[in-house]
């Protein structure tokens, strides 16, 4: 007759139990993906028009969507008027950008609003990744 501590069952239910967590845990470390957006400051002209000042990176998203977001609001947009090489900083070429939106009413002329675009999507191993080698 065996006695309480020689049956295994549970043990075994347990092992399975972890391994299952475990290969769920790698696969959402390598497949789950997240946003990330960059912020930009634009400065209200006249109702319904912002201009703001980006460098080329910043500049080909903005002209890749049509979409951001003001006070977690989506907002369209359309791009009225381009300058380019305005300004240049450290050997970084800025553009002046003219933009046609709606935004909210509480904006007067002359305030400086942030704005949030769609970056791109990253993994999360790569989140990781990043702060593994900063140290």
């Amino acid at each position: 007759m065996k006695k309480n501590y020689e049956y295994n069952g549970l043990l075994v239910f347990v092992i399975l139990l972890y391994i299952l967590v475990v290969i769920f845990v790698i696969l959402t470390y390598f497949t789950k993906t997240y946003r990330s957006y960059n912020l930009i400051s634009v400065i209200v002209v006249t109702d319904n028009y912002v201009k703001t000042y980006v460098d080329n990176k910043t500049f080909k998203k903005l002209k890749s969507t049509s979409r951001f977001y003001i006070d977690d609001k989506i907002y369209d947009y359309e791009i009225i008027e381009i300058e380019k090489n305005v300004m240049k900083r450290k050997n970084i070429n800025y553009h002046e950008v003219l933009l046609k939106t709606k935004f909210p009413n509480k904006y007067k002329d002359n305030d400086s609003i942030d704005v949030s675009i769609y970056g791109n999507k990253k993994k999360v191993y790569s989140m990781f990744k990043k702060c593994w080698e900063s140290d």
